[in-house]
């Protein structure tokens, strides 16, 4: 899902833990790296739910139904 976009960054983050040599510091990095992916999936599927539900109730419905009326 976000890997095309994502990995460009990762590389950069692996890369920078590597030269660095730092165990704690790589870590560090990949944990704040993780903690942003994670909170992005976890807002889309939050959004997911709230559009879904709003898209099936019956305001929608009617905006749906007046949108498909012919033009007199």
């Amino acid at each position: 899902m976000l890997s095309p976009c994502a990995s460009p960054v990762l590389a950069v983050i692996l890369t920078l833990a590597a030269v660095k040599g730092e165990v704690a510091y790589g870590s560090t990095l990949l944990f704040a790296y993780a903690l942003g992916q994670g909170t992005l999936i976890l807002v889309a599927g939050t959004f997911t739910g709230v559009i879904e539900s709003y898209l099936q109730s019956k305001s929608a419905r009617v905006g749906a139904m007046i949108q498909k009326r012919p033009a007199a």
